[in-house]
């Protein structure tokens, strides 16, 4: 492949960088701080092209450094590296090795590619919390899962889960606090979404910030990127089974799978019944979160509020 820009491909870990060249064998080793990468970014041309893997939070420093310094930055999905590897028939797995991986994929899917945009403070304050709350939701299941069958310890357990759900609902209340701060137009139009049945604040928040850092084209857009899209696995005349790309963030999918849980409970019961003629429960619940996602993205680009006739013409024209 004829590749014109400067691409590089870069192994984060919490301590250093290994930067690969794409086209060159040799690497670059340095220190992951803000003294070392910032020497590095004013050695390089200033339109190079920047691919890295997220890491929870060590690829942070490199993406906005590079970003501040008006290169083009990639965060990409491990997965998608991973496979990458196996596909072109990787042997063995180094430092050195990922980065220049990473620079080859970026520069054979880079036009394919979404840039990374920093968030703001506020956004990136949003987006930690609902990590946070995540990880405490799932704790205090297991908890719950792994005590189910003791005896002799109800009242502690009674009070240990109390007290994780009133974190978990402290971290709740923090999230609305400064997405209301994100200003009035932002704040209405979460309200908005709020509106849509089944839709609690917390999705309508997570959906609020999404929607506002991602420039997203369409609903199926945002979609796919919640990883709420279907994979196809058909050959000839055989149909494989449909399953869900889950690539995107999966505390957003549970937040719409249970919203949509609950709208197929009230307003959106007759639509749940007729996904569930040819869809199982969990299936059909998911097409019904397709559909909410369409109606919360059509509402946050329009900021009307949602009325059930306008739901029954416009929004149901795509199928699940």
């Amino acid at each position: 492949m004829q590749v014109d820009l400067v691409l590089f491909g870069v192994d984060v870990s919490s301590l250093w960088l290994d930067i690969n060249q794409y086209g060159s064998a040799s690497n670059l080793h340095i220190d992951n701080s803000i003294e070392a990468i910032s020497e590095w970014l004013e050695q390089i041309p200033k339109a190079s092209i920047i691919g890295m893997e997220v890491t929870g939070r060590y690829h942070l420093l490199l993406a906005k450094l590079a970003f501040a310094a008006g290169m083009r930055v990639y965060v990409l999905n491990p997965k998608d590296i991973h496979y990458y590897a196996k596909g072109v028939g990787r042997r063995a797995k180094t430092d050195r090795g990922d980065a220049l991986l990473i620079a080859r994929y970026l520069a054979a899917e880079q036009p394919l590619l979404r840039e990374w945009l920093p968030m703001s403070q506020e956004q990136e304050q949003i987006h930690a919390l609902f990590l946070r709350r995540s990880s405490l939701v799932k704790i205090r299941h297991a908890l719950m899962m792994t005590t189910s069958t003791l005896t002799g310890v109800d009242t502690e357990l009674a009070a240990a889960l109390l007290s994780m759900q009133r974190l978990i609902d402290s971290i709740g209340k923090q999230i609305l606090h400064l997405s209301k701060k994100q200003g009035d137009e932002y704040y209405n139009r979460m309200m908005a979404m709020r509106g849509i049945y089944g839709i609690g604040p917390l999705t309508a928040a997570y959906l609020a910030g999404l929607f506002s850092r991602v420039p997203f084209h369409s609903s199926d857009q945002a979609v796919c990127f919640l990883g709420m899209d279907l994979k196809f696995a058909d050959s000839g005349k055989k149909q494989g089974k449909r399953r869900l790309s889950k690539r995107g963030p999966s505390e957003a999918r549970r937040l719409l799978y249970n919203a949509a849980a609950a709208a197929g409970r009230g307003l959106f019961k007759p639509l749940l019944d007729k996904f569930r003629e040819r869809l199982p429960y969990a299936g059909a619940v998911i097409a019904l979160a397709r559909k909410l996602i369409r109606i919360a993205f059509a509402i946050w680009q329009s900021g009307e509020e949602f009325k059930i006739d306008r739901f029954s013409s416009p929004f149901l024209t795509k199928t699940a």
